[in-house]
């Protein structure tokens, strides 16, 4: 989290379902680029969910826990996108932010 309250421009790929992005989005410092491209819509069809994530940036992703995003970093390393995992996903922001 801190690379976004640095304001390091990276964007932020959110793969939680679209009830729990529209719910709780997270914040930072400063604002932050957000893509929301749900873990399942890479499950479902990997290419197309990958066709949708921009190249050339550095991506940050996050789920609710960090598992699902986990797999998506690995999705996109394997198809030779780099990008980071939030680890802990939302809840570790919530505890983050107390």
């Amino acid at each position: 989290m801190h690379c976004l309250d640095r304001g390091e421009p990276v964007l932020l790929l959110d793969v939680r379902n679209q009830d729990e992005h529209e719910s709780w989005k997270l914040e930072a410092r400063r604002p932050v680029e957000t893509l929301h491209v749900p873990y399942f819509d890479f499950i479902e069809d990997a290419v197309a969910a990958l066709a949708r994530v921009p190249r050339g940036r550095e991506l940050v992703v996050l789920c609710a826990k960090g598992g699902s995003s986990e797999l998506v970093v690995d999705l996109l390393g394997e198809a030779g996108v780099p990008a980071r995992n939030v680890t802990g996903g939302m809840l570790a922001y919530g505890a983050y932010l107390e």
